[in-house]
């Protein structure tokens, strides 16, 4: 399946046997960008977050309730 657009009417799936028709109609073949990786540098220099401290709940074992 091909994806066509067309101005006035926005995109379909076209079987590619039907291709040829609809660029007589006046579609055109869409082919979406390639993704490309956006490079993220990291300074070398850059403190490091401090770890997030976290405090632990006493538990009893009391049978007294």
């Amino acid at each position: 399946m091909k994806r066509m657009t067309h101005p006035q009417h926005g995109w379909q799936m076209v079987q590619p046997a039907d291709v040829p028709m609809f660029e007589r109609a006046g579609w055109a073949e869409f082919s979406p960008p390639e993704p490309t990786a956006i490079d993220d540098p990291v300074d070398p220099n850059q403190a490091k977050p401090e770890p997030v401290k976290t405090r632990k709940r006493r538990v009893r074992n009391d049978d007294s309730l």
